[in-house]
């Protein structure tokens, strides 16, 4: 050890020296080299820093690695923001509870390698973290109200009719009005088939006479077969019904004849829902050909030999559902018949005396419903 005996003016010198050759990134001198002891050598590799220049200065200062060179750190360089977002803490959940007293939710992950090679512990849902998953808005909006299926229908309801007949015979021609009541049933052996009728009735009729005032009555009868279809908020029903309509009116009247008709009426309901518990139901009907018949009450009185009758018919409705099995509804129908005879009457007309032919009728009815109807 030779440098250790020297003077320290000399010793700054040589260091001065040494440090302008660094500077200068020239290669100091062998004599300048090894004028300078193992620890100067540390303060001189201190102020580079190529980590490659510093590793060769360093064992060539070093006598046969006697000393022990600790390098000096370096600045680390910044996380890159994606590192940041995916590398978490590596506290343990105790730790970080005890540090932090507020309740944290994470998401449970398996512990995962960084870019370094180092093992980064993340927390788990069995590290007693408790797992908050983030909830949506339900996207199942509110479906709309299906018209519900059902086996049997039955309704029942209190009526009020008005009808009037009109025809160049008298004895075709009537106006009654008065309360009625009418009721029907069907019965759904499948979802599109089902069968049923109605019935309807006046009650307390009454038709002019000449002066005085008979009894009358009007009633209607239909029955048959029904195919659905149901759709979300609507429904349609076809139905094909055998309807007798018939006008009776008491023996003893003079001036008035009992009238039937019947034959294959062809109908079209659909109902569609307006709310969650109303709907609109509308209807139309025909009779495209019908049997069509006089029968005399008093007198032997008929409009002529043969005759062509048909029917149409049409409907609205307002119904209010209460439940799956309860409603109420009111409605209104309207029914016009038309009567076509073809030869002479049997009989002369007693307010005119002509005995007409080719006579014409036609009646219209008007029935207004208010009833219940239920369904299972």
């Amino acid at each position: 050890m030779i440098f250790l005996s020297k003077s320290r003016s000399s010793h700054l010198l040589i260091l001065a020296l040494a440090a302008l050759a660094l500077a200068a990134n020239l290669p100091a001198s062998a004599g300048a080299q090894s004028a300078i002891d193992p620890s100067s050598a540390l303060l001189l590799n201190s102020s580079r820093s190529d980590s490659t220049t510093r590793s060769r200065t360093t064992d060539s200062r070093l006598d046969s690695g006697r000393y022990t060179v600790r390098p000096r750190p370096e600045s680390r360089p910044e996380a890159r923001p994606e590192a940041k977002s995916e590398v978490r803490s590596t506290q343990t959940p105790s730790a970080r509870r005890s540090a932090d007293p507020s309740p944290t939710s994470v998401v449970p992950t398996s512990p995962t390698e960084s870019e370094d090679g180092a093992t980064v512990i993340l927390p788990t849902a069995n590290d007693g973290i408790v797992v908050v998953s983030e909830t949506t808005k339900s996207d199942q909006s509110a479906e709309p109200v299906a018209l519900k299926e059902r086996l049997l229908e039955i309704s029942i309801a209190t009526a009020y009719f008005y009808e009037n007949a009109e025809s160049g015979y008298s004895f075709r021609q009537a106006t009654m009005a008065g309360p009625a009541y009418a009721a029907a049933a069907k019965v759904w052996l499948s979802p599109e088939f089902a069968i049923g009728g109605s019935y309807f009735s006046s009650l307390g009729g009454q038709v002019a006479d000449g002066v005085s005032a008979v009894s009358a009555s009007r009633t209607d009868t239909a029955f048959g077969i029904y195919l659905g279809k149901k759709f979300s908020e609507s429904s349609l029903t076809f139905g094909i019904e055998f309807l007798d309509t018939q006008f009776k009116v008491s023996g003893d009247t003079v001036s008035k004849v009992n009238t039937k008709s019947n034959g294959v009426r062809v109908s079209i309901e659909g109902e569609f829902q307006s709310s969650s518990n109303a709907s609109w139901v509308v209807g139309f009907s025909a009779s495209p050909k019908i049997q069509h018949e006089e029968t005399p009450a008093a007198t032997n009185a008929q409009s002529g030999t043969a005759v062509n009758a048909y029917q149409v018919g049409a409907s609205v409705e307002r119904r209010w559902q209460f439940d799956s099995a309860h409603a109420v509804f009111l409605k209104l129908e309207h029914r016009l018949e038309r009567d076509l005879f073809t030869g002479t009457a049997t009989q002369a007309d007693p307010i005119g005396g002509a005995t007409p032919s080719g006579v014409a009728a036609t009646v219209g009815t008007t029935v207004i419903q208010f009833g219940y109807n239920w369904g299972n």
